[in-house]
């Protein structure tokens, strides 16, 4: 079963699907049912510590010069976002776990102090992961799905920094 479609079942699973609803309807019943799924406590549970406006993205950047920084760049009823976000909180949890030089964020897109940074930073889908180093974007924007190949993205980047201790 795909990430998504794990979601999908787990938004769902309690809810009686309208079947012979408007299209304003069904919109409203999915919003509605993925509201409850991310208030039930999974948005808190895969949390990563946000960034707030684009001084304090600036200020991350500054006091992280020499770790990999990762930014996760999400929003509010997003499947893709939510599919994701157990395994984005397991990368942080390893990369701590194994005390990699890896501090992670996230920018909620949809909030207006992040406009100016989303727009900077060219986001435009979510959810998006981009890497800096030293002050700078590096390297491509994770397209990893699966753990395994989010924690070799992560450790072939640090190689390449020349961060990786063995």
């Amino acid at each position: 079963m795909s990430a998504v479609q794990n979601i999908l079942q787990r938004i769902f699973k309690d809810k009686n699907v309208p079947t012979d609803a408007s299209k304003e309807e069904f919109h409203a019943f999915f919003e509605s049912a993925v509201n409850d799924f991310e208030n039930s406590g999974f948005l808190e549970q895969t949390k990563i510590a946000p960034i707030l406006t684009e001084a304090d993205f600036q200020q991350k950047l500054f006091e992280n010069r020499n770790k990999l920084m990762l930014v996760k760049y999400w929003k509010r009823n997003c499947i893709p976002c939510l599919s994701f976000a157990e395994m984005f909180k397991a990368a942080e949890k390893q990369c701590l776990d194994d005390k990699l030089p890896v501090v992670w964020y996230s920018v909620n897109i949809k909030e207006k102090p992040n406009k100016d940074l989303v727009d900077f930073q060219m986001v435009d889908g979510t959810p998006t992961i981009q890497k800096f180093f030293n002050f700078r974007q590096v390297g491509q924007e994770v397209q990893e799905t699966r753990l395994g190949g989010l924690m070799k993205d992560i450790t072939g980047t640090l190689k390449d920094l020349d961060l990786w201790r063995n």
